[in-house]
């Protein structure tokens, strides 16, 4: 498990993370985030995670998304998600930075999820490192 602040937003703070490699080429990922802030009224924000240099390597947190999005958070909340993710299965042999960030999806541009829809004032960050074989 790693615990470490890594949502440039003072909104949320990331509590907990775990991967866990399963037997289906992929990994359990467990994210826990502890609300310090609810977001502004109209704001809605969606985590995405990514592995660095892996194209379609890009999953969008859909638990929390579809269950409880970010913007119903109250502070003081803490809020778990789980779910798997698939490695693409043409990803090369190698160690891959895992980094989550917050996009808007009211923007024109958030099927991209990249640093246009990225929450203003925020980078993606990394929060573990995974090894993929062959």
């Amino acid at each position: 498990m790693v615990r470490q602040h890594c949502n440039g937003s003072d909104r949320s703070t990331w509590c907990a993370h775990r991967l866990i490699r399963s037997r289906r080429a992929g990994y359990g990922r467990r994210c826990v985030w502890r609300v310090r802030e609810a977001l502004p009224p109209g704001a809605q924000y969606v985590a995405v995670s990514r592995l660095e240099g892996v194209a379609g390597a890009r999953f969008v947190h859909v638990p929390g998304y579809a269950l409880r999005p970010a913007w119903e958070w109250r502070e003081g909340d803490v809020v778990e998600e789980t779910f798997d993710v698939v490695v693409p299965p043409d990803t090369l042999p190698g160690r891959y930075s895992w980094r989550v960030g917050w996009y808007d999806v009211r923007h024109p541009d958030a099927a991209l999820t990249d640093e246009r829809s990225r929450m203003t004032g925020t980078d993606e960050y990394p929060v573990a490192m995974i090894e993929v074989e062959q």
